[in-house]
């Protein structure tokens, strides 16, 4: 019985341990995603100063 209740809780502790690694990647991906939309913006809102510094066109 304490040799069934080991394994229980052995393999309970590895399918914890596989969900947590899946969570962890998934936590990094959503991380970059996250990062690269916020590197767009910044480029976006340094393109826009440098619109703004320069003089207006003549028509």
């Amino acid at each position: 019985m304490k040799g069934e209740v080991d394994e229980l809780k052995s393999s309970s502790q590895e399918a914890l341990r596989s969900l947590m690694d899946g969570v962890r990647a998934r936590l990094l991906w959503v991380e970059d995603v996250v990062n690269g939309i916020l590197s767009s913006f910044e480029m976006l809102g340094e393109a826009w100063l440098v619109h703004e510094d320069l003089p207006p066109k003549i028509l």
